[in-house]
């Protein structure tokens, strides 16, 4: 398992799961502003990272118009969806794990810890453009 930061988000908002949503997952909008969904590519415009245990329904899996939260600020415990190295840029995957960003990707902020595929690791969110 890698080494994991403090989950110290600063910033926690609810939101209805647009589809299935996974725990420690990185989000985007769904259909409109009140919905997430995980993210799918490096190029979609990433906005947080689900918290397990905060909402009732996302204990590993909210299915469809569930309550989630989604951490925006802060650091968040992340899963990984390849090797990550500490101070990484991040981005997702087709499945909303981290994963470290290309130049012109969107990313969701930068890798607290390093990692390999399937750990929980940490991300200081920070929403951009690498």
């Amino acid at each position: 398992m890698a080494q994991q930061s403090k989950n110290s988000p600063r910033h926690v908002k609810s939101f209805r799961a647009g589809a299935a949503v996974a725990a420690y997952r990185i989000v985007k909008h769904g259909a409109d502003s009140e919905h997430a969904v995980h993210a799918a590519a490096a190029a979609d415009a990433s906005f947080g990272v689900t918290i397990p245990g905060v909402s009732p329904n996302l204990g590993a899996l909210a299915v469809a118009e569930e309550i989630i939260d989604v951490a925006t600020e802060g650091i968040a415990h992340v899963e990984y969806g390849g090797a990550v190295a500490l101070g990484a840029p991040l981005t997702s995957d087709a499945q909303g794990r981290a994963v470290t960003a290309a130049a012109g990707n969107r990313i969701i902020g930068i890798a607290q810890a390093a990692g390999a595929l399937g750990e929980i690791g940490a991300v200081q969110i920070a929403p951009g453009v690498l």
